[in-house]
């Protein structure tokens, strides 16, 4: 089967298993803490 058929298949049948949820479950939340980090520790440039 085809990669695009396959993602196709799933994009559009995934939605049909809410239909059959029973109760809503609660959220994933998750919380991430870095207490170290200073200005320039999350640069995406490249710079070290």
């Amino acid at each position: 089967m085809r990669p695009s058929v396959l993602l196709l298949a799933t994009l559009l049948l995934a939605p049909v298993g809410a239909l059959f949820a029973t109760e809503p479950s609660k959220p994933n939340i998750v919380f991430l803490l870095a207490d170290d980090l200073g200005g320039s520790d999350l640069h995406g440039d490249g710079h070290p």
